[in-house]
């Protein structure tokens, strides 16, 4: 998890940029009240992917040459 900081910091500043600029100036005028309903479950949706992430990781086998 040490290594991960960068992760959550991009995250929040992702979801800064998005609910700050990205949905007040160009999502709610075209889309209206259900662009920003979507626009906020995608967001959450990535966010809690990305954060999960961070917990599971890939185990490492051992490697045993080429299978025939």
């Amino acid at each position: 998890m040490k290594k991960n900081w960068y992760r959550l910091v991009c995250i929040g500043m992702c979801h800064i940029v998005l609910y700050m600029v990205l949905v007040p100036y160009v999502i709610y005028p075209w889309f209206g009240k259900p662009g920003v309903a979507v626009t906020t479950l995608i967001a959450v949706a990535f966010s809690i992917v990305m954060t999960k992430n961070l917990w599971f990781k890939k185990k490492d086998r051992p490697n045993k040459g080429l299978r025939r």
